[in-house]
C-alpha cells in the first residue's frame, strides 16, 4: 500500500476577509492539489497526532471508544463549499487544534465513510481506515 501524501500549505496570504480569507485560500491550495470537493471529508486534529493518523487512520487511539468515528465538519455538503459559519467551518476547527500557529487535518474518501449524523462519520470498514485516508495537510500562519 501506498503512503499517505503529506501536503504544506500556508495562511499567510490571508488577511481576515478584507481582500482574501482564509476560506479562500483553503479553497485555492486544496484545488491546486485536486483534493477539494464534496467527494472528500475533512477533519482537523492536533498536529501532535500526525503520526497516529498516519499509521492507524485516525486521531483516536485504538481503546477510545470513538475509535472508528471522525468528525468532519468542513464541508456543506449541499453547496460543496467549505464552511463560514462558524459553527462546523475549517477555520473554527483549525483555531480549536492550532498549536502554535500550525494545524493539521486529514482528507478522506468519503465513499469509504457513513454519516451518522452530521458532523460524525464513522468508518463503513473499520479496518481499512488506512485505505480511506487520502492526505495529511499541515497548514501554518
Amino acid at each position: 500500500m501506498a503512503s499517505t501524501p503529506i501536503h504544506k500549505i500556508s495562511f499567510n496570504e490571508a488577511d481576515g476577509g478584507y481582500t482574501c480569507s482564509e476560506q479562500e485560500v483553503l479553497k485555492k491550495e486544496l484545488s491546486k492539489l485536486n483534493l477539494y470537493s464534496s467527494e472528500f471529508a475533512y477533519s482537523a486534529f492536533k498536529p501532535a497526532l500526525s503520526n497516529l493518523v498516519l499509521k492507524t487512520g485516525t486521531f483516536h487511539r485504538q481503546n477510545h471508544p470513538r475509535k472508528n468515528e471522525i468528525d468532519c465538519c468542513i464541508l456543506n455538503s449541499s453547496k460543496s463549499e467549505i464552511r463560514d459559519d462558524h459553527e462546523y467551518d475549517l477555520v473554527h476547527y483549525l483555531d480549536l487544534t492550532a498549536e502554535k500557529n500550525k494545524v493539521t487535518f486529514a482528507v478522506y474518501d468519503k465513499s469509504k465513510l457513513k454519516e451518522m449524523c452530521h458532523p460524525y462519520y464513522k468508518f463503513k470498514e473499520p479496518s481499512k481506515k488506512l485505505e480511506a485516508l487520502l492526505a495529511i495537510i499541515k497548514a501554518n500562519w
